[in-house]
């Protein structure tokens, strides 16, 4: 998803110098067009790092749930297999 939108605002950039022509200096427009394509692209890249992160923790937190819940079905099973059967 990162190299996307960093592709996605490299192109960009790229298409708004293409499109205005080859100039020996970008004009301030482009600049601006420019900066705000790199800024998106940091902002993206903060965002899917973060969301990584969190990921990251969901998973952990996921994995440990269903350790507990495998130890505690165990537990549920051994008393279950104790118990005296009822006619």
């Amino acid at each position: 998803m990162l190299k996307t939108l960093t592709r996605l605002a490299l192109i960009l950039g790229f298409i708004t110098v293409v499109g205005l022509g080859c100039t020996k200096y970008a004009s301030k427009k482009t600049l601006s067009d420019l900066d705000e394509a790199r800024m998106a692209a940091e902002q993206a890249e903060a965002k899917a790092n973060e969301l990584q992160a969190q990921l990251t923790s969901l998973e952990q937190d996921l994995a440990a749930k269903q350790d507990k819940l495998a130890e505690l079905q165990k537990k549920l099973d051994e008393c279950l297999a104790r118990q005296p059967k009822r006619k």
